[in-house]
């Protein structure tokens, strides 16, 4: 039982790190896509779409989680997380870039509350807060890294790179979590009902 907690976390962990380092990597890679792809005038919008979907989806999500469980939204978020940098990769213009990034967001507007949400479940009160500093402290280490992996990774690989090299992290993400959670939790007393779509919208908005 031990092992398949420390499995599970360790999942959930690689999995908010790589959304996290995705906020921060684009700012080392984009002059170079930009450069590529031309259309200057949108390269505001690569880092705001992202941050703004992200933002926007979080109240939504985190009922949603109360309505299936924390395990199928973060494996949902995370998989979208991974569609969207798949093709954050391949794109050929920067309107498909910020689709593409749109996609990203959306799936670390899952990945955020499902992952803090199981954590809380995966430990008991008296350890929780320990875990939970584990999990910032791998946040802040991804959002440090985030410019010099982009920059090295852009002088070895190409920009394109920095997208790729979710997928095989977000992967290994998926198989940890699903392996080492066995049940999934949600909150029986929730109903559609009570998911107030506009509200959650409205709440995000106002946070961006």
């Amino acid at each position: 039982m031990r092992h398949k907690k420390a499995l599970a976390f360790s999942g959930i962990v690689l999995g908010m790190m790589s959304s996290v380092l995705m906020q921060t990597i684009i700012a080392t890679v984009l002059p170079i896509a930009a450069r590529d792809m031309g259309d200057m005038d949108l390269y505001g919008w690569v880092f705001s779409s992202y941050m703004i979907a992200s933002t926007i989806s979080i109240p939504l999500f985190s009922k949603l989680a109360d309505l299936f469980g924390r395990k199928p939204l973060y494996l949902f978020g995370l998989t979208l997380f991974l569609i969207g940098s798949a093709f954050s990769g391949s794109v050929h213009s920067m309107q498909q870039l910020i689709a593409s990034r749109i996609l990203q967001g959306l799936g670390a507007g899952a990945v955020a509350p499902a992952a803090l949400a199981l954590v809380s479940d995966l430990f008991p009160s008296e350890e929780r807060g320990k875990w939970l500093g584990f999990m910032a402290a791998a946040q802040v280490l991804a959002n440090v890294t985030g410019p010099l992996v982009g920059g090295i990774i852009a002088d070895y690989w190409g920009w394109q790179w920095a997208f790729y090299v979710n997928l095989p992290v977000g992967l290994l993400a998926l198989t940890m979590v699903g392996i080492g959670l066995d049940r999934n939790v949600s909150n029986l007393n929730v109903s559609w009902r009570s998911l107030d779509i506009v509200g959650g919208l409205l709440l995000g908005i106002l946070s961006v």
